[in-house]
Protein backbone atom coordinates (compact mmCIF):
# COMPACT_ATOMS: atom_id res chain seq x y z
CA UNK A 1 0.00 0.00 0.00
CA UNK A 2 1.45 3.36 -0.97
CA UNK A 3 1.72 6.20 1.51
CA UNK A 4 0.24 9.66 0.95
CA UNK A 5 2.73 12.19 -0.37
CA UNK A 6 3.42 15.44 1.47
CA UNK A 7 5.19 17.68 -1.03
CA UNK A 8 7.05 20.34 0.96
CA UNK A 9 7.61 23.29 -1.39
CA UNK A 10 10.22 25.94 -0.58
CA UNK A 11 11.15 29.09 -2.45
CA UNK A 12 14.55 27.79 -3.53
CA UNK A 13 17.92 29.52 -3.59
CA UNK A 14 21.14 29.49 -5.55
CA UNK A 15 22.87 28.85 -2.22
CA UNK A 16 23.05 25.05 -1.80
CA UNK A 17 22.79 25.40 1.99
CA UNK A 18 19.14 26.40 1.54
CA UNK A 19 18.35 23.09 -0.16
CA UNK A 20 20.22 21.21 2.56
CA UNK A 21 18.11 22.95 5.20
CA UNK A 22 14.86 22.25 3.36
CA UNK A 23 15.73 18.59 2.93
CA UNK A 24 16.73 18.32 6.60
CA UNK A 25 13.35 19.73 7.61
CA UNK A 26 11.58 17.27 5.31
CA UNK A 27 13.63 14.44 6.80
CA UNK A 28 12.63 15.48 10.30
CA UNK A 29 8.95 15.56 9.30
CA UNK A 30 9.33 12.16 7.67
CA UNK A 31 10.79 10.77 10.88
CA UNK A 32 7.90 12.14 12.90
CA UNK A 33 5.26 10.94 10.41
CA UNK A 34 6.37 7.57 9.05
CA UNK A 35 3.00 7.10 7.37
CA UNK A 36 3.83 9.89 4.90
CA UNK A 37 6.12 9.96 1.90
CA UNK A 38 7.67 13.40 2.46
CA UNK A 39 9.26 14.95 -0.62
CA UNK A 40 10.69 18.36 -1.41
CA UNK A 41 10.32 20.73 -4.34
CA UNK A 42 11.35 24.28 -5.10
CA UNK A 43 9.61 27.15 -6.85
CA UNK A 44 12.84 28.49 -8.35
CA UNK A 45 16.64 28.28 -8.32
CA UNK A 46 16.78 24.61 -7.24
CA UNK A 47 15.75 21.11 -8.19
CA UNK A 48 13.45 19.33 -8.17
CA UNK A 49 11.12 21.96 -9.52
CA UNK A 50 7.55 22.06 -8.28
CA UNK A 51 6.09 20.92 -11.63
CA UNK A 52 8.62 18.09 -11.88
CA UNK A 53 8.15 16.86 -8.33
CA UNK A 54 4.38 17.10 -8.62
CA UNK A 55 4.39 15.14 -11.88
CA UNK A 56 6.61 12.49 -10.30
CA UNK A 57 4.33 12.13 -7.28
CA UNK A 58 1.21 11.88 -9.41
CA UNK A 59 2.97 9.66 -11.94
CA UNK A 60 3.85 7.20 -9.20
CA UNK A 61 0.12 6.54 -8.87
CA UNK A 62 0.02 7.88 -5.31
CA UNK A 63 -3.43 7.87 -3.77
CA UNK A 64 -3.00 11.29 -2.15
CA UNK A 65 -0.69 14.24 -2.70
CA UNK A 66 -0.81 17.43 -0.63
CA UNK A 67 1.38 20.47 -1.21
CA UNK A 68 2.67 22.18 1.94
CA UNK A 69 4.22 25.58 1.17
CA UNK A 70 7.28 26.25 3.32
CA UNK A 71 6.66 29.99 3.11
CA UNK A 72 6.42 32.45 5.97
CA UNK A 73 3.63 34.49 4.38
CA UNK A 74 1.20 34.39 1.48
CA UNK A 75 2.49 36.07 -1.66
CA UNK A 76 3.10 35.67 -5.36
CA UNK A 77 4.71 32.24 -5.25
CA UNK A 78 1.81 30.85 -3.25
CA UNK A 79 -0.97 32.62 -5.12
CA UNK A 80 0.46 32.03 -8.59
CA UNK A 81 3.13 29.36 -8.84
CA UNK A 82 2.04 26.88 -6.20
CA UNK A 83 -1.71 27.36 -6.51
CA UNK A 84 -1.44 27.29 -10.31
CA UNK A 85 0.46 24.00 -10.35
CA UNK A 86 -1.98 22.51 -7.87
CA UNK A 87 -5.02 23.67 -9.84
CA UNK A 88 -3.72 21.95 -12.99
CA UNK A 89 -3.53 18.63 -11.15
CA UNK A 90 -6.32 18.88 -8.59
CA UNK A 91 -3.87 18.54 -5.70
CA UNK A 92 -4.79 20.39 -2.47
CA UNK A 93 -2.54 23.10 -1.02
CA UNK A 94 -2.11 23.80 2.69
CA UNK A 95 -1.71 27.36 3.92
CA UNK A 96 1.69 28.99 4.39
CA UNK A 97 3.55 28.72 7.70
CA UNK A 98 2.62 32.30 8.58
CA UNK A 99 1.93 34.97 9.26
CA UNK A 100 2.07 33.96 12.87
CA UNK A 101 3.25 36.07 15.80
CA UNK A 102 5.56 33.23 16.90
CA UNK A 103 7.56 33.71 13.68
CA UNK A 104 8.43 37.34 14.42
CA UNK A 105 11.67 36.48 16.29
CA UNK A 106 12.77 34.26 13.41
CA UNK A 107 12.05 36.98 10.87
CA UNK A 108 13.87 39.61 12.96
Amino acid sequence: MSRPVLLAVAHGSRDPRAQVTTRALAGRVSGLAPGLDVRTAFVQHAEPSLPGALAAAIGDGRPEVTIVPLLLAPGYHLSQDITGAAAQTGVPVAGPLGPDPRLIPALA
